[in-house]
């Protein structure tokens, strides 16, 4: 057995472990609140949603974040066990 295949499944363990956690916290970049008729950033109230400039990083940082892990690590993770498909029925890697 690989000494990599033990790194891989943890690795590929932990990616999905955190995956919820980063795709959340990538939501919440681009999530607004109303408060007295204003839109702020529930991350930080005191950045106005309404502001083109920071309406530009709000979503362009959310939605690089959310491509990167929402899509990134699954993706990943497929390509992973794709590339190592022909070795998944080996004995050492069925335990």
């Amino acid at each position: 057995m690989s000494p990599w295949t033990g790194r891989i499944v943890s690795v590929l363990v932990v990616s999905f472990v955190l995956h919820l956690s980063l795709v959340k916290t990538a939501l919440s970049t681009m999530t607004c609140d109303e408060v007295a008729g204003k839109r702020f950033l529930v991350g930080g109230y005191d950045v106005g949603c309404e502001n083109p400039a920071n309406a530009a990083w709000i979503y362009g940082m959310g939605m690089s974040g959310l491509l990167l892990y929402g899509a990134g690590i699954p993706l990943g993770s497929f390509l992973v066990v794709w590339r190592r498909k022909s070795r998944l029925n080996e004995a050492n890697i069925r335990r």
